[in-house]
């Protein structure tokens, strides 16, 4: 008998309607697919249901929030730990000011959280909290290889991975 595999949870961001085919490759196996915001196209959404449930947040690009399908913050609680999610881009919870970022999700007490919108790839840990930006997977800037990210979950706690894209 096989031992059951980690939880897994693939990250993205800031995919603007481009969703490369490594992303495919990257997640097999997850149990749970994060997108950061920037979605750029609903559509993309159900392609990675076909992997592994999906959970959005809508980004500054998307357009009015969609309740249900892309809300503007997340909170969730998984194996790896207790999740928020926001893109970054609200004066609340803005990427640049990682104390606030962490702070803005305070009473949920969260472990972790996801955000995008630099398109900077990034792991940092605040009060405690860890902050996750996995880069952009369809978008990236200044040069920067497109990026995902891989969180699993340890009896260690969260471990974190920013797997480059090809």
């Amino acid at each position: 008998m096989n031992a059951p595999s980690a939880y897994r949870i693939g990250v993205l961001s800031d995919t603007h309607g481009r969703l490369p085919a490594q992303v495919f490759k990257i997640f097999e196996g997850v149990q749970l697919i994060l997108h950061a915001g920037d979605v750029g196209r609903d559509d993309l959404l159900t392609e990675l249901e076909a992997l592994a449930p999906t959970l959005a947040v809508s980004g500054n690009m998307d357009g009015p929030p969609l309740d249900n399908l892309r809300p503007l913050v997340r909170q969730i609680e998984t194996p790896a730990g207790r999740i928020a999610m926001t893109h970054g881009h609200l004066a609340t919870a803005p990427s640049y000011d990682h104390g606030r970022l962490a702070g803005r999700f305070a009473e949920f007490k969260p472990d972790i959280v996801i955000f995008g919108h630099s398109h900077i790839p990034h792991l940092s840990r605040v009060g405690g909290v860890w902050l996750f930006n996995p880069g952009s997977a369809g978008h990236p800037r200044m040069g920067r290889q497109p990026s995902v990210g891989i969180i699993t979950a340890s009896a260690d706690g969260p471990q974190f991975e920013h797997v480059a894209i090809e």
